[in-house]
């Protein structure tokens, strides 16, 4: 079973984050798809470390790394410490893109398990609309 996830990072903007999720949870969800949602928290000084606590207690499709850390600007790379080890997609997404369209992660799901076995398939680029952020093979 093929597995995506939505990975966000975030940093004092856990109203931002909240609403992501809330759409993300809105969506349609093709049967033979494993799909999870990591989250990396770095620094937040406002509710965000408290939500992702409860959150990450709360759900199994939920990963996150939610440490205090001294921040410098970038919370990419922590974000890798959140991803799961059985990745095969990783969608990045900004904590304030939201996925209006319920079915944005049926139509992505439907390309990637198209082109999965293509080795030339590496990256989707997905916009605008029902698509909102950046794929890439993990």
């Amino acid at each position: 079973k093929m597995h995506l996830v939505v990975a966000i990072p975030t940093f004092n903007r856990c109203n931002y984050l909240k609403k992501n999720i809330y759409y993300f949870d809105q969506q349609n969800r093709p049967k033979n798809v494993k799909i999870s949602l990591a989250v990396s928290n770095s620094a937040s000084t406002d509710d965000t470390e408290t939500f992702l606590r409860d959150l990450n207690n709360s759900r199994r499709d939920v990963s996150v790394f939610n440490k205090l850390t001294e921040w410098s600007g970038g919370n990419y790379g922590y974000l890798c410490q959140a991803l799961p080890m059985d990745a095969d997609w990783v969608w990045f997404m900004g904590d304030d893109d939201y996925l209006t369209d319920p079915s944005s992660l049926q139509k992505i799901c439907e390309i990637l398990i198209k082109k999965n076995d293509d080795p030339n398939f590496k990256f989707v680029h997905a916009c605008h609309g029902a698509f909102l952020s950046t794929i890439q093979k993990s």
